[in-house]
């Protein structure tokens, strides 16, 4: 067990991720090809330093305008931690700690984060304005809809704003979303939490079209719902596709109180 090398981890944990049949399977055995074996994979599990670990993270180089590779260094975080996690979990290395136990990403990762159009609110005092905000918008009611179901949902606008009642399934608290309304063209179930429930029973008694956003059969257009964000005055702040990215940092940063690993994050 002391001769063992990353990359030996590495691979057994890989094996057990084909296994689960997920469908970031590949993207995950490219962040470790490309990022983090060829910088660590030759190193033994003893003597693998912090420092080691956190390099596989800074050090990412990303072309392209724009791109400051801000979710790449975030997933390659939760990988590393995942693989370490598994030798405690699998007992492969007898009472081992590992150099990245009771670190976040945010503790490694201090640079700011610019995507223009990823912007969310980190500060929870001002998310609580902001949500408050929301809550109180004057203007259009399917727009105040549209706007919460995005906070507790994490859909994509598209996603949201092709949504019909025929997907809405109340008995079974869940919403049934085919696969040519995803980016990613797979099914969707998404379950639905009371949050959830409470504002499509009151949107229900608007209900006018097929639409869930829409009195007619027309859908909502993509640049209502960040024009809505800009009216309430948080549009240097806040995009609509930023609650995407506000869920992801909650839930990962919130794992020891949920238990749940990063892949359910990323699914949900």
């Amino acid at each position: 067990e002391h001769e063992l090398t990353f990359q030996d981890i590495a691979n057994k944990w890989l094996q057990d991720k084909a296994k689960q049949k997920l469908t970031n399977y590949k993207d995950t055995q490219g962040r470790l090809n490309n990022h983090i074996l060829p910088k660590i994979g030759n190193i033994k599990i003893k003597d693998l330093k912090r420092k080691e670990l956190t390099n596989c993270i800074s050090e990412v180089k990303l072309k392209g305008a724009g791109k400051d590779g801000h979710e790449t260094k975030q997933r390659i975080f939760i990988t590393l931690r995942d693989i370490l996690k598994y030798i405690t979990i699998q007992g492969i290395v007898q009472d081992y700690i590992s150099p990245l136990a009771g670190l976040n990403f945010s503790d490694i990762c201090k640079d700011k984060h610019t995507v223009a159009n990823h912007r969310f609110i980190k500060d929870l005092t001002k998310l609580r304005e902001f949500l408050t905000a929301i809550d109180n918008y004057k203007g259009n009611k399917y727009t105040k809809f549209a706007l919460q179901l995005g906070v507790y949902t994490a859909l994509r606008s598209g996603t949201i704003r092709t949504l019909k009642w025929e997907y809405i399934n109340f008995k079974q608290d869940i919403i049934n979303i085919p696969a040519e309304q995803m980016k990613m063209k797979k099914p969707f179930i998404l379950p639905i939490s009371s949050q959830v429930k409470a504002i499509l029973k009151e949107l229900e008694t608007y209900r006018l079209g097929v639409y869930l956003f829409s009195s007619n059969s027309k859908i909502m257009s993509e640049n209502t719902l960040n024009k809505a964000i800009k009216i309430l005055g948080f549009g240097d702040e806040a995009t609509f596709h930023g609650f995407r990215g506000l869920f992801s940092t909650i839930c990962h940063d919130n794992t020891q109180d949920h238990g749940l690993t990063s892949e359910i994050i990323e699914l949900c």
